[in-house]
C-alpha cells in the first residue's frame, strides 16, 4: 500500500481503517470499530464532496480530486463532530480540534499536490514513449538512407527509382519525427504553440503535401491514399496547423487493413468540408465522442496496435484552436470482421470556418 502523505487520515479502502496522516494520526478506536458499519458509511459518502459525521462521531471530509474523490476521516472539525460520542471513547489519540476553514484549506492544498504528481507521472510516461518512438523512426530513416546509399554505389547500374523511393520514405518518416516532437511541445507546454503569428494557409495544399509524404509509408503497409476534389480556400492558422492532416492521415494508415484505400475528399461546399475515410476498427456506441479524450483508445482499436491515445485529442485541440469543427463516424451497418476484430467504414469530417 502506498504511504499516505496527506496531513490527515485518509480512507483508502472503505472496508478498512483510515491510514495515518503526516500531522494527525487516525484515532486508535478506528482500528477496532465495526468495519461493516464504517464501510457502509464511507461507501455512501465517497462520491459526494462535503463534510459528514461518521457513526462514531468523528468528522469526515470528502474532497474532489479530478474525476474521483479523497476521503479524510478521524478528524474533529469544529461544529462537525459529535463531541459526546468521541469523548465517551477517550482513546488518548492526539486529535486536535480543527477550524473548518483550516481543514478545507489543507485538504485543497493536498489535492493540488496530487494533481501535480499525476501530471508529472503522465508527462514522464509520455516523454519515455516519445523518446522510444523517435529512436525507432530515426532508425528507420537511417536504414532507408543506407539502402539508397548502397544502391548509388553501383553508379551506372544504380536503380534510381529504387533510390528515389527510399529517399521519399525517409522524408515521410522525418515528418513523423516532427509530429512526435510537436506532440511533446503540445503536451509539455501548449502555450509555445501559439507563440507565433497566424498566417493565411492553403487548406488543400497542406493535405496534398501530406498525402505525397505519407504515401510511401502507406504503400509499405499495403494501403493506398487518394485525394479527390479541390479548393483554393485558405485559413488563418498557426504553424501547428500543418500537423492536422499528418495526424489524421497517419492515424488512418495505422489502422487501415492491407489492400484498402484511404480517401481524402474535398466536398464542393461553402464552408469547406474535408472528409478522410477508410476502413478501421469499429467504434462502439458513445465512442465517437470519447475518442477525442486524451488517453482514450477505442475498445476494438486496442486489439490491433499499441498507442498513447492522444492523436485524435491532439487533432481536436488543433481544430478548436482554429475554429474547425471535427467529428468522426463509424458505419455500424457495414461491419467486416478481420482477424477477429470488427471493422467498419470510418470517416473524419472537418468543417472549416467561413
Amino acid at each position: 500500500m502506498a504511504e499516505n502523505l496527506a496531513p490527515f487520515p485518509v480512507i483508502a479502502n472503505a472496508s478498512g481503517p483510515p491510514d495515518d496522516g503526516t500531522i494527525i494520526k487516525a484515532p486508535r478506536y478506528c482500528q477496532k470499530a465495526d468495519r461493516a458499519k464504517c464501510g457502509e458509511f464511507y461507501a455512501f459518502i465517497r462520491g459526494t464532496p462535503g463534510i459528514y459525521t461518521c457513526p462514531y462521531g468523528y468528522s469526515a471530509l470528502v474532497s474532489p480530486s479530478g474525476g474521483d474523490t479523497v476521503v479524510f476521516s478521524g478528524l474533529k472539525i469544529e461544529g462537525k463532530f459529535d463531541r459526546h460520542k468521541v469523548g465517551a471513547r477517550n482513546d488518548n489519540s492526539y486529535s486536535p480540534r480543527i477550524p473548518l476553514e483550516v481543514a478545507q484549506s489543507a485538504a485543497k492544498q493536498y489535492i493540488s499536490q496530487l494533481r501535480i504528481q499525476d501530471k508529472n507521472v503522465e508527462l514522464t510516461e509520455f516523454i519515455n514513449s516519445t523518446i522510444h518512438e523517435v529512436r525507432k523512426l530515426n532508425g528507420d530513416i537511417k536504414a532507408q538512407m543506407d539502402e539508397a546509399g548502397q544502391e548509388l554505389k553501383k553508379k551506372a547500374g544504380a536503380n534510381l527509382d529504387f533510390v528515389a523511393y527510399r529517399i521519399e520514405n525517409a522524408f515521410a518518416t522525418s515528418m513523423l519525427v516532427t509530429t512526435r516532437l510537436d506532440f511533446y511541445d503540445y503536451q509539455s507546454n501548449p502555450e509555445i504553440v501559439t507563440a507565433g503569428r497566424m498566417v493565411p494557409t492553403p487548406i488543400y495544399k497542406k493535405f496534398q503535401k501530406t498525402m505525397h509524404c505519407l504515401r510511401a509509408g502507406a504503400k509499405q503497409n499495403g494501403v493506398t491514399i487518394a485525394i479527390t476534389g479541390s479548393c483554393t480556400a485558405t485559413i488563418e492558422a498557426y504553424k501547428i496547423f500543418e500537423l492536422l492532416p499528418v495526424v489524421l492521415i497517419e492515424n488512418a494508415v495505422k489502422f487501415a487493413p492491407k489492400g484498402t484505400q484511404i480517401d481524402i475528399e474535398f466536398l464542393d461546399t461553402r464552408p469547406v468540408i474535408v472528409e478522410i475515410s477508410s476502413l478501421g476498427p469499429l467504434l462502439d456506441d458513445g465512442e465517437e465522442i470519447r475518442v477525442f479524450e486524451k488517453g482514450y483508445r477505442g475498445n476494438h482499436a486496442k486489439k490491433l496496435t499499441s498507442g498513447t491515445g492522444i492523436g485524435l485529442n491532439f487533432a481536436k485541440w488543433i481544430c478548436d484552436l482554429h475554429r474547425v469543427t471535427i467529428s468522426v463516424k463509424s458505419d455500424r451497418g457495414r461491419i467486416t470482421n478481420l482477424s477477429g476484430v470488427p471493422n467498419a467504414p470510418f470517416a473524419v469530417r472537418l468543417k472549416f470556418p467561413e
